[in-house]
């Protein structure tokens, strides 16, 4: 498999990258009860994502001081978060839209 991802790219262009790919999934194959399942978990991991944001956020008001170690993991925690919010978003949409269709 040929690799089009470089670890130069801006994040915006993989993140680009990673929501066409999700764009790419074909829903129809997806009964109502796999869709409405796709829907409630994309939104639950994007909301638990977000919940780990805002913990983050807390902790380093109150200990700003981490090690390169913690920067480096807190640095691969927003860099995964910033890429799955919102392609698990725009999964709950599709999965909705196509639960409508098949109605």
């Amino acid at each position: 498999m040929e690799n089009h991802f470089f670890a130069s790219e801006p994040t915006t262009i993989t993140i680009t990258l990673y929501r066409e790919l999700f764009n790419q999934l074909d829903l129809s194959e997806l009964d109502t009860t796999q869709l409405l399942d796709l829907a409630a978990l994309s939104a639950e991991q994007a909301e638990g994502l977000c919940h780990g944001l805002m913990l983050f956020s807390g902790l380093l008001q109150k200990n700003p001081q981490l090690d390169a170690d913690g920067w480096e993991q807190l640095n691969h925690y927003l860099n995964a978060t910033a890429h799955l919010v919102p392609s698990l978003c725009n999964l709950y949409g599709r999965a909705l839209r196509e639960m409508e269709a098949c109605s």
